[in-house]
């Protein structure tokens, strides 16, 4: 049968006509899925920002806070910081025209060495390939990750403990070390001063040792080994716990002489528990954890075994059953610490992010 009106060209026209919403079908499946890698990037550098930020603040003090300073131009913004966030976040982005910045929180940024949260922000543009055909040129990408810093509650060290006592011995010597905080009535860590001092175990006969005193008693001496009954060169321990010591004038057995020297040869900073409280004598003395610091260990002296006697030079100068340990108290970050609001902030920390 012959057609009444020609038909070439119909399938041109129909085309025509479909071809906008089928690049717009492509725009959906292709432009949203780049954008979906963009934002992905942006995320894992504003992670990779605020958990850096948080570390440097955490292990930072008052007397040397580097980058971890609060100011600048714009307010509540970190001097320093905002450098750090843009490295990560070009570090982990195919686009070198991303930009991050610290960012203001719904509370005042604090930048505290002791404690306190940063938030960053990565902005970028996603210029699209297919979606200008229905009128879209590109679209603006955020994300914000925000980190905290803390103290925590429990750790894993040298099994040793050192007295509060000791503590607060230096603050009331004027050493900037640490502080007291009147509004939490915690002590705190200040600013590591770098200065070594000797911990022994007894004290020498002085008006100025942490002599047993309160209710109840403190066991007398600036330390004591932690005996857990796992006979290991460690111990885990929490806030609150009571754990039981080592009476006796030896150096814990399961630390040998190579493992203590190479701590002090490493150069690493330990996580050491403070106790507050003690109580019983001898074998049935046990100490109640109150919080961790940093320790960092250069020198020791044991109960006068040539074997035990290292890098003490000047400091152990006791008698020859004398225990003393040399250091210099620092902050230290425990990377699988949990993070406790209202521990005492002594100079053990962790960080995490959380969700704002």
């Amino acid at each position: 049968m012959r057609r009444l009106k020609r038909e070439r060209g119909a399938v041109a026209v129909v085309m025509a006509i479909l071809a906008v919403p089928l690049i717009a079908a492509a725009a959906l499946g292709v432009d949203i899925a780049a954008m979906a890698a963009e934002r992905q990037q942006l995320q894992n550098g504003a992670d990779a920002g605020a958990l850096a930020i948080a570390q440097l603040c955490a292990k930072a003090s008052a007397a040397a806070p580097g980058d971890c300073t609060a100011g600048g131009t714009t307010p509540n913004r970190a001097v320093g910081a905002d450098k750090i966030a843009q490295n990560y976040a070009l570090t982990n982005s195919n686009d070198q025209e991303v930009l991050a910045g610290v960012v203001r929180l719904p509370a005042p940024l604090t930048l505290s060495p002791t404690t306190g949260e940063v938030t960053v922000e990565n902005t970028g543009v996603r210029e699209h390939w297919l979606a200008p055909v229905i009128g879209v040129d590109a679209s603006n990408i955020r994300t914000t990750s925000t980190a905290v810093w803390g103290a925590i509650n429990h750790g894993t060290s040298l099994p040793l403990t050192i007295s509060l006592c000791e503590i607060t011995k230096l603050i009331a010597a004027g050493d900037p070390t640490f502080k007291f905080n009147t509004a939490t009535g915690n002590y705190e860590s200040n600013a590591p001063s770098g200065n070594k001092l000797a911990i022994r175990l007894p004290h020498p006969s002085s008006p100025n040792e942490c002599i047993p005193n309160g209710s109840p008693q403190y066991v007398p001496g600036g330390f004591a080994w932690i005996t857990d009954g796992l006979n290991q060169c460690s111990a885990a321990t929490k806030i609150g716990d009571w754990i039981h010591s080592d009476p006796g004038a030896s150096v814990y057995q399961p630390c040998d002489a190579p493992y203590l020297k190479g701590l002090v040869d490493s150069g690493k900073v330990l996580t050491i528990p403070i106790f507050d409280k003690a109580q019983g004598t001898g074998s049935n003395a046990t100490y109640r954890i109150y919080g961790y610091v940093g320790f960092k260990l250069t020198g020791f002296a044991f109960n006068g075994n040539a074997e035990f006697q290292y890098k003490n030079t000047g400091f152990c100068t006791g008698s020859g059953n004398d225990q003393c340990i040399v250091g210099i108290f620092s902050n230290v970050l425990v990377p699988d610490g949990t993070l406790t609001p209202g521990a005492p902030a002594l100079g053990g920390k962790t960080i995490r992010l959380i969700k704002k």
